[in-house]
C-alpha cells in the first residue's frame, strides 16, 4: 500500500511540475518588468484623476477647469494653494500625469519641478513612488478641506 502511495505521489508531482511547462527566458522577464512599470506609471494617472474629481466634488463645480484651480481657491477662499505643505508634490503629480499620458518621458516642466527627474528620461515608477504620491495627495486635499471649512479633516494613507 505504501509503495503504491509513494508511486502515486511521485506521479502527481511529475504532473504538477510547472517549471517544465513554462519557459521564462529573459524576454519574458523583460515583458513582465515592462508590464509592472506601465501599471505603476498609469496608477499615477489614476491618482491624479482622483484628485481632479475630488476637487470638483469639493467645489461643487463640474465645469471647473483644473488649470483654474489655484485662481478659484484664491478668489473664493483667499487660499493660496502654492503655500500649502503638499502643493509641490501635487504639482509634480500633475506634471507626471501629463508626461505619462503623452509618451512616458520627462519633459522640461517635470524636470524643473523636481531634480529627481531628468529631461528626456523614461518615466519608471515603483510601488513606493505611488504610495508617496497618493499619501501626499491625501494630505493636500485634507489640508484644503480643513482650511476652507475651518474644521479638521483627515483622510487615510495607504501603507
Amino acid at each position: 500500500y505504501n509503495s503504491q502511495k509513494i508511486e502515486l505521489n511521485k506521479t502527481l508531482v511529475d504532473k504538477c511540475n510547472f517549471h517544465n511547462q513554462f519557459d521564462f527566458d529573459d524576454s519574458k522577464i523583460c515583458e513582465l518588468n515592462f508590464l509592472s512599470e506601465t501599471i505603476y506609471n498609469y496608477l499615477a494617472v489614476i491618482i491624479y484623476s482622483f484628485a481632479e474629481k475630488s476637487f470638483k466634488k469639493i467645489l461643487l463645480k463640474n465645469n471647473l477647469s483644473i488649470d483654474n484651480l489655484e485662481k478659484y481657491f484664491n478668489e473664493k477662499y483667499s487660499l493660496d494653494l502654492t503655500t500649502l505643505l503638499n502643493y509641490q508634490k501635487y504639482n509634480e503629480l500633475r506634471l507626471l500625469n501629463n508626461c505619462v499620458k503623452h509618451g512616458g518621458f520627462v519633459d522640461n516642466k517635470l524636470a524643473k519641478c523636481n531634480n529627481k527627474w531628468k529631461q528626456g528620461e523614461e518615466i519608471i515608477l515603483e510601488e513606493d513612488d505611488i504610495k508617496e504620491y497618493f499619501n501626499n495627495l491625501v494630505d493636500f486635499i485634507s489640508e484644503i478641506l480643513s482650511k476652507i471649512s475651518k474644521s479638521q479633516f483627515t483622510l487615510f494613507h495607504i501603507e
